[in-house]
Protein backbone atom coordinates (compact mmCIF):
# COMPACT_ATOMS: atom_id res chain seq x y z
CA UNK A 1 0.00 0.00 0.00
CA UNK A 2 2.85 2.22 1.08
CA UNK A 3 5.00 1.37 -2.51
CA UNK A 4 1.59 2.67 -3.91
CA UNK A 5 1.42 5.93 -2.27
CA UNK A 6 4.52 6.51 -2.99
CA UNK A 7 3.90 6.07 -6.73
CA UNK A 8 1.31 8.41 -6.66
CA UNK A 9 3.46 10.85 -4.76
CA UNK A 10 5.56 10.93 -8.15
CA UNK A 11 3.03 11.17 -10.15
CA UNK A 12 1.76 14.71 -8.66
CA UNK A 13 5.18 16.16 -7.50
CA UNK A 14 7.31 15.11 -10.67
CA UNK A 15 10.62 15.13 -9.28
CA UNK A 16 12.52 12.76 -6.98
CA UNK A 17 12.88 15.71 -4.29
CA UNK A 18 10.08 16.53 -3.98
CA UNK A 19 8.47 13.07 -3.44
CA UNK A 20 11.26 12.44 -0.98
CA UNK A 21 9.98 15.52 0.96
CA UNK A 22 6.59 14.08 0.72
CA UNK A 23 7.01 11.05 1.61
CA UNK A 24 8.30 9.20 5.32
CA UNK A 25 9.97 5.88 6.62
CA UNK A 26 6.02 4.60 7.63
CA UNK A 27 6.27 0.62 6.84
CA UNK A 28 10.12 0.51 6.32
CA UNK A 29 10.31 3.15 4.05
CA UNK A 30 7.96 1.83 1.28
CA UNK A 31 6.97 5.30 -0.03
CA UNK A 32 10.50 5.91 -1.01
CA UNK A 33 10.63 2.96 -2.75
CA UNK A 34 7.08 3.48 -5.14
CA UNK A 35 8.06 7.11 -5.76
CA UNK A 36 11.45 5.33 -7.27
CA UNK A 37 9.13 2.87 -8.91
CA UNK A 38 7.34 5.47 -10.56
CA UNK A 39 10.50 7.79 -11.44
CA UNK A 40 11.23 4.70 -14.03
CA UNK A 41 8.27 4.21 -15.26
CA UNK A 42 7.76 5.96 -19.09
CA UNK A 43 5.52 9.45 -19.74
CA UNK A 44 2.13 8.95 -19.91
CA UNK A 45 0.38 9.21 -23.01
CA UNK A 46 -2.77 11.13 -24.43
CA UNK A 47 -4.81 8.51 -22.87
CA UNK A 48 -2.78 8.49 -19.13
CA UNK A 49 -0.91 5.43 -19.91
CA UNK A 50 2.72 4.76 -19.41
CA UNK A 51 4.45 4.76 -22.34
CA UNK A 52 6.99 1.36 -22.78
CA UNK A 53 10.85 2.52 -21.52
CA UNK A 54 13.66 1.17 -23.30
CA UNK A 55 16.65 -0.24 -21.92
CA UNK A 56 18.72 2.65 -23.09
CA UNK A 57 16.51 5.11 -21.37
CA UNK A 58 16.06 2.68 -17.86
CA UNK A 59 19.65 2.99 -17.85
CA UNK A 60 19.96 6.80 -18.28
CA UNK A 61 17.84 7.38 -15.27
CA UNK A 62 19.47 5.20 -13.43
CA UNK A 63 22.72 7.34 -13.60
CA UNK A 64 20.78 10.33 -12.79
CA UNK A 65 18.02 9.17 -10.15
CA UNK A 66 19.77 9.76 -6.74
CA UNK A 67 22.40 12.89 -6.86
CA UNK A 68 25.01 12.84 -4.50
CA UNK A 69 24.22 15.86 -2.01
CA UNK A 70 21.52 13.76 -0.72
CA UNK A 71 21.91 12.91 2.77
CA UNK A 72 22.70 9.66 3.24
CA UNK A 73 19.97 8.36 5.08
CA UNK A 74 17.66 9.84 1.62
CA UNK A 75 20.67 8.47 -0.62
CA UNK A 76 19.95 4.91 0.74
CA UNK A 77 16.56 5.21 0.19
CA UNK A 78 16.56 6.42 -3.22
CA UNK A 79 19.48 4.00 -4.13
CA UNK A 80 17.21 0.78 -2.28
CA UNK A 81 14.19 2.07 -3.84
CA UNK A 82 15.86 2.57 -7.37
CA UNK A 83 16.79 -1.59 -6.77
CA UNK A 84 13.09 -2.01 -6.36
CA UNK A 85 12.04 0.04 -9.10
CA UNK A 86 14.21 -1.70 -11.81
CA UNK A 87 13.71 -5.25 -11.00
CA UNK A 88 9.95 -4.72 -11.11
CA UNK A 89 10.80 -2.12 -14.27
CA UNK A 90 12.51 -5.16 -16.15
CA UNK A 91 9.62 -7.58 -15.40
CA UNK A 92 11.56 -9.78 -12.50
CA UNK A 93 14.66 -10.73 -14.26
CA UNK A 94 17.37 -10.14 -11.81
CA UNK A 95 20.66 -11.06 -13.30
CA UNK A 96 19.62 -7.82 -16.09
CA UNK A 97 18.74 -5.70 -13.26
CA UNK A 98 22.17 -6.36 -11.29
CA UNK A 99 23.56 -5.66 -14.13
CA UNK A 100 22.11 -2.27 -14.33
CA UNK A 101 22.67 -1.66 -10.45
CA UNK A 102 26.45 -2.68 -11.76
CA UNK A 103 27.21 0.57 -13.09
CA UNK A 104 26.70 2.86 -10.20
CA UNK A 105 29.82 4.99 -9.16
CA UNK A 106 30.84 3.53 -5.61
CA UNK A 107 30.35 0.10 -3.98
CA UNK A 108 28.01 1.58 -1.32
CA UNK A 109 25.79 2.81 -4.31
CA UNK A 110 25.93 -0.68 -5.99
CA UNK A 111 25.34 -2.53 -2.85
CA UNK A 112 22.51 -0.43 -1.64
CA UNK A 113 20.75 -0.87 -5.04
CA UNK A 114 21.56 -4.49 -5.30
CA UNK A 115 19.81 -4.58 -1.81
CA UNK A 116 16.57 -3.14 -2.68
CA UNK A 117 16.52 -5.82 -6.00
CA UNK A 118 16.87 -8.68 -3.71
CA UNK A 119 14.62 -7.58 -1.45
CA UNK A 120 12.08 -6.87 -3.95
CA UNK A 121 12.51 -10.12 -5.40
CA UNK A 122 11.45 -11.53 -2.18
CA UNK A 123 8.20 -9.58 -2.15
CA UNK A 124 7.40 -8.90 -5.43
CA UNK A 125 4.20 -7.20 -6.63
CA UNK A 126 3.14 -10.61 -8.40
CA UNK A 127 4.47 -13.70 -6.66
CA UNK A 128 4.35 -15.87 -9.50
CA UNK A 129 7.45 -13.49 -10.67
CA UNK A 130 10.03 -14.49 -7.98
CA UNK A 131 13.13 -15.72 -8.95
CA UNK A 132 13.43 -18.46 -6.28
CA UNK A 133 13.84 -22.46 -6.31
CA UNK A 134 10.84 -24.15 -4.39
CA UNK A 135 13.96 -26.89 -2.57
CA UNK A 136 17.10 -25.00 -2.56
CA UNK A 137 17.36 -22.83 0.54
CA UNK A 138 20.17 -20.88 -0.78
CA UNK A 139 18.97 -19.74 -4.60
CA UNK A 140 19.47 -17.75 -5.85
CA UNK A 141 22.40 -16.47 -3.73
CA UNK A 142 24.35 -19.90 -4.35
CA UNK A 143 23.86 -18.61 -8.26
CA UNK A 144 25.39 -15.28 -8.70
CA UNK A 145 28.14 -13.82 -8.37
CA UNK A 146 30.29 -13.39 -5.22
CA UNK A 147 30.12 -9.37 -5.25
CA UNK A 148 26.43 -10.00 -4.79
CA UNK A 149 26.03 -12.69 -2.29
CA UNK A 150 26.34 -10.72 0.68
CA UNK A 151 23.09 -8.37 -0.06
CA UNK A 152 21.52 -11.26 -1.47
CA UNK A 153 22.55 -13.96 1.78
CA UNK A 154 21.01 -10.30 4.22
CA UNK A 155 17.43 -11.14 2.93
CA UNK A 156 17.58 -14.97 2.23
CA UNK A 157 16.15 -16.15 5.41
CA UNK A 158 12.85 -14.81 4.50
CA UNK A 159 12.85 -17.27 1.94
CA UNK A 160 14.28 -19.90 3.91
CA UNK A 161 10.99 -19.74 6.30
CA UNK A 162 8.69 -19.51 3.86
CA UNK A 163 9.72 -23.35 3.08
CA UNK A 164 9.21 -23.89 6.51
CA UNK A 165 12.36 -23.64 8.56
CA UNK A 166 12.02 -22.45 12.02
CA UNK A 167 14.61 -20.51 13.91
CA UNK A 168 17.21 -23.34 14.77
CA UNK A 169 17.01 -24.62 11.26
CA UNK A 170 17.67 -21.61 10.49
CA UNK A 171 20.83 -21.16 11.87
CA UNK A 172 21.62 -24.36 10.79
CA UNK A 173 21.51 -23.32 7.20
CA UNK A 174 22.90 -20.63 7.55
CA UNK A 175 26.20 -21.98 8.71
CA UNK A 176 26.27 -23.50 5.34
CA UNK A 177 26.95 -20.32 3.24
CA UNK A 178 30.43 -20.81 3.77
CA UNK A 179 31.91 -17.13 3.59
CA UNK A 180 28.55 -15.62 3.66
CA UNK A 181 27.47 -17.66 6.75
CA UNK A 182 27.28 -14.28 9.04
CA UNK A 183 25.23 -11.62 6.24
CA UNK A 184 22.52 -14.79 6.43
CA UNK A 185 22.22 -14.63 10.19
CA UNK A 186 22.27 -11.05 10.02
CA UNK A 187 19.04 -11.66 8.20
CA UNK A 188 17.67 -13.89 10.45
CA UNK A 189 17.57 -10.81 12.81
CA UNK A 190 15.97 -8.60 10.53
CA UNK A 191 13.02 -11.12 10.06
CA UNK A 192 12.92 -11.18 13.34
CA UNK A 193 12.92 -7.55 14.16
CA UNK A 194 9.21 -7.42 13.71
CA UNK A 195 8.80 -9.34 17.13
CA UNK A 196 10.93 -7.36 18.76
CA UNK A 197 8.74 -4.24 18.12
CA UNK A 198 5.31 -5.85 18.60
CA UNK A 199 6.18 -8.94 21.06
CA UNK A 200 8.47 -9.21 24.22
CA UNK A 201 11.39 -8.16 23.37
CA UNK A 202 13.26 -11.04 25.17
CA UNK A 203 11.77 -13.52 23.04
CA UNK A 204 13.78 -12.24 19.96
CA UNK A 205 16.49 -12.04 21.88
CA UNK A 206 16.90 -15.47 22.94
CA UNK A 207 16.60 -16.51 19.59
CA UNK A 208 19.61 -14.19 18.53
CA UNK A 209 21.20 -16.00 21.91
CA UNK A 210 20.93 -19.55 19.90
CA UNK A 211 23.95 -17.83 17.77
CA UNK A 212 26.92 -20.33 18.71
CA UNK A 213 29.64 -17.84 19.35
CA UNK A 214 30.12 -14.31 19.36
CA UNK A 215 30.07 -13.40 15.61
CA UNK A 216 26.45 -15.24 15.43
CA UNK A 217 24.90 -13.28 18.44
CA UNK A 218 26.60 -9.98 17.53
CA UNK A 219 25.22 -10.88 13.46
CA UNK A 220 21.84 -11.67 14.04
CA UNK A 221 21.64 -8.66 16.68
CA UNK A 222 22.65 -6.23 14.20
CA UNK A 223 19.69 -7.68 11.89
CA UNK A 224 16.87 -7.01 13.97
CA UNK A 225 18.37 -3.56 15.75
CA UNK A 226 19.16 -1.85 11.71
CA UNK A 227 15.59 -3.08 11.07
CA UNK A 228 13.96 -1.62 14.07
CA UNK A 229 15.81 1.59 13.58
CA UNK A 230 15.22 1.75 9.56
CA UNK A 231 11.60 1.35 10.42
CA UNK A 232 11.39 5.03 12.85
CA UNK A 233 14.68 6.53 11.84
CA UNK A 234 15.12 6.73 16.06
CA UNK A 235 16.35 4.49 18.67
CA UNK A 236 12.68 3.68 19.70
CA UNK A 237 12.48 0.40 19.58
CA UNK A 238 16.11 -0.48 19.12
CA UNK A 239 17.51 0.50 22.83
CA UNK A 240 14.43 -1.28 24.35
CA UNK A 241 15.04 -4.26 22.57
CA UNK A 242 18.89 -3.92 23.68
CA UNK A 243 18.28 -4.61 27.44
CA UNK A 244 16.39 -7.95 26.46
CA UNK A 245 19.76 -9.67 26.13
CA UNK A 246 20.95 -11.91 29.20
CA UNK A 247 24.55 -11.30 29.18
CA UNK A 248 26.12 -7.43 29.71
CA UNK A 249 28.31 -8.15 26.78
CA UNK A 250 25.35 -8.72 24.32
CA UNK A 251 23.66 -5.44 25.67
CA UNK A 252 26.49 -3.78 25.46
CA UNK A 253 27.16 -4.65 21.91
CA UNK A 254 23.96 -3.60 20.82
CA UNK A 255 23.51 -0.57 22.16
CA UNK A 256 26.65 0.67 20.55
CA UNK A 257 25.88 -0.94 16.77
CA UNK A 258 22.38 1.06 17.65
CA UNK A 259 24.49 3.99 18.48
CA UNK A 260 26.77 3.36 15.76
CA UNK A 261 23.99 3.18 12.90
CA UNK A 262 22.13 6.37 13.83
CA UNK A 263 25.06 8.16 13.89
CA UNK A 264 26.27 7.08 10.41
CA UNK A 265 23.14 6.37 8.65
CA UNK A 266 21.00 9.02 10.15
CA UNK A 267 23.26 11.96 10.88
CA UNK A 268 22.32 11.51 14.45
CA UNK A 269 24.53 13.61 16.94
CA UNK A 270 25.77 12.71 19.76
CA UNK A 271 23.42 14.70 22.04
CA UNK A 272 20.58 13.15 19.71
CA UNK A 273 21.49 9.79 20.60
CA UNK A 274 22.26 10.35 24.36
CA UNK A 275 18.71 11.68 24.40
CA UNK A 276 17.13 8.65 22.87
CA UNK A 277 18.86 6.39 24.74
CA UNK A 278 17.92 7.89 27.82
CA UNK A 279 14.27 8.28 26.82
CA UNK A 280 13.86 4.84 26.06
CA UNK A 281 15.58 2.86 28.22
CA UNK A 282 15.97 5.62 31.90
CA UNK A 283 19.63 4.21 32.10
CA UNK A 284 21.59 7.47 31.98
CA UNK A 285 25.24 6.18 33.24
CA UNK A 286 24.83 2.85 30.55
CA UNK A 287 23.36 5.34 27.57
CA UNK A 288 26.65 8.07 28.70
CA UNK A 289 29.06 5.37 28.30
CA UNK A 290 27.70 4.23 25.12
CA UNK A 291 27.78 7.48 24.03
CA UNK A 292 31.34 8.07 24.99
CA UNK A 293 32.83 5.34 23.30
CA UNK A 294 31.67 6.14 19.78
CA UNK A 295 32.52 9.72 20.75
CA UNK A 296 35.96 9.65 22.88
CA UNK A 297 36.76 12.82 24.36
Amino acid sequence: VVHAIGREIFAKTRTVHDAFAACDQTCHSGCYHGAMERFLRGDQNNDGIAKHISDEELEMKTATACPDDQPSRFRFQCLHGLGHALLFSLDYKLAATLRICDKLGTAWDRSSCWGGIFMENLFPSDPTKSDVSPTNYHYPCDQIGDQYKTDCYVMQTTRMTTMGLDTIGLFTECRKAGAYALSCIQSIGRDLSNDARIKDPRLTAEKCELGENRQERQSCTRGVIYALIDNTWNGRYAFPFCRAFSSEPDRAYCRAASAEYLATTYDKTKETILKDCVSQTGEQSVCADTVSELWPI
